[in-house]
């Protein structure tokens, strides 16, 4: 892959943190690009720049002390395919590209916070979830490539995000190792590294601690179309603070199958693993496994709601189609969670079930116990869960549930809530 080496000094970058290196990173790339490929590489030293475009070929080459400071003007992220900011660094239907090396690349995420805040208090907090589009301010992300195929990010921080760290578009064959991502844990909307409609995506070693979902699997919406997202992989990684450590959705249309998230660690999210859907968006998880997983301190640790942002739940069609979201064959094992508020929580949907659960080796300790409403098909062996308050396993209108006598099951009206706004 690489055939020459281009330093952004070559170029005459400076590394004094104030100026404005744009050009000078784009002609670097340019350079590395008409030469067939190789490495840009950003020695150490503080460089702000906007935003840049990635090609084929490529290694970006961050030096330990190198950091990338994103710029607060939003003239410098014009996209010129579209009316959306372009991304500080993107890359749009290339291949055999990477950021890597020991450096960061800093989002200056604070003024684009501050305006988006604004707007969202006008909007009561839920401004995203009812759609609304007037005067929402725009942010740039981090990193995004769409339609990339071969895609690296190793050993890099990406921190300070004005939204989502890294968004991967309808992305194949993606190797996550190393990344760590940090934001502060009141910055809203400021996910991690979401893969959106993308295919082979290795996550490991990586660190997240942000103020929104660290890990979001998106699959798109009726409108917004992608691929489904399938074969990825999530090991030996480790979630601090955010809203979700791995979420499913609720952009969720084009579905979500063959998912393996093992070997992790999460200590103070809000929830573990999260699967979130509506009624009219279709697709769904299938064949995901969640196993070998401590949780401290994790809210509500398993969480599958196919409720999400659907404020008129009282409207229940009478039978289930094609966009009737689908959850099954979902298998967690070996996961020690302690510290929680709620032990798991399932929902399905009366006009199509969540089916084929599988719970083993599970052991919960919680101040409420697990609830399921609307499941066909769940399988409890060697879970055992202490409930502070009322019975440890609480279903309803749920049929084919198989458990051991150390797990009975209570019927009755089940709460459903599962924390959607932060509750304190």
């Amino acid at each position: 892959m690489e055939s020459g080496n281009f330093s952004v000094r070559r170029f005459g970058a400076q590394s004094t943190g104030t100026g404005n290196e744009t050009r000078s990173f784009q002609q670097a790339i340019d350079t590395c690009n008409n030469s067939g490929g190789g490495t840009v590489i950003v020695p150490t030293g503080t460089y702000r720049i906007g935003a840049i475009r990635l090609c084929s070929n490529l290694n970006l080459h961050l030096a330990p002390g190198a950091k990338l400071i994103g710029s607060d003007n939003q003239d410098d992220y014009h996209d010129p395919a579209g009316p959306s900011l372009a991304p500080l660094i993107g890359g749009d239907q290339v291949e055999n590209v990477s950021i890597t090396g020991f450096g960061t690349i800093d989002g200056n995420g604070a003024p684009w916070q501050k305006k988006f805040r604004i707007w969202h208090h006008k909007h009561n907090g839920r401004g995203d979830a009812l759609g609304i589009k007037e005067d929402r301010p725009a942010r740039p992300r981090c990193v995004r490539f769409l339609n990339c195929r071969n895609v690296t990010m190793q050993g890099i921080t990406i921190q300070n995000t004005p939204a989502w760290a890294a968004h991967l578009n309808a992305c194949e064959d993606v190797v996550i190792d190393g990344v760590r991502v940090y934001n502060p844990q009141d910055w809203l909307n400021s996910d991690g590294i979401n893969p959106d409609g993308c295919k082979n995506v290795h996550f490991t070693n990586c660190h997240f601690s942000v103020g929104d979902d660290c890990i979001g699997l998106k699959a798109g919406t009726p409108l917004r179309k992608t691929p489904p997202c399938e074969n990825i992989t999530i090991t030996n990684c480790t979630f601090a603070t955010g809203h979700g450590a791995i979420v499913f959705g609720n952009e969720i249309s084009a579905g979500f199958r063959n998912v393996v998230v093992s070997n992790c660690i999460f200590d103070g999210t809000y929830r573990g693993i999260r699967i979130k859907s509506k009624r009219g968006y279709g697709g769904g998880v299938q064949h995901a496994v969640f196993s070998n997983i401590v949780m401290r301190d994790v809210a509500y640790p398993i969480v599958l709601d196919s409720f999400n942002y659907d404020f008129d739940k009282d409207s229940i069609p009478e039978s289930a189609d094609e966009s009737t979201p689908r959850h099954r064959n979902l298998h967690y094992s070996n996961i020690q969670a302690y510290g929680a508020k709620k032990a798991a929580h399932f929902v399905g949907l009366p006009e199509r079930n969540a089916s084929n659960i599988l719970m083993q080796n599970v052991t919960i300790a919680a101040r409420t116990g697990m609830i399921c409403r609307d499941i066909d098909g769940l399988i409890c062996r060697q879970v055992n869960i202490a409930a502070e308050s009322g019975p440890p396993l609480e279903c309803e209108r749920c049929v084919n549930i198989d458990t051991e006598e150390s797990l009975p099951v209570a019927e009755g009206i089940v709460d459903t809530y599962s924390g959607q706004y932060m509750d304190t």
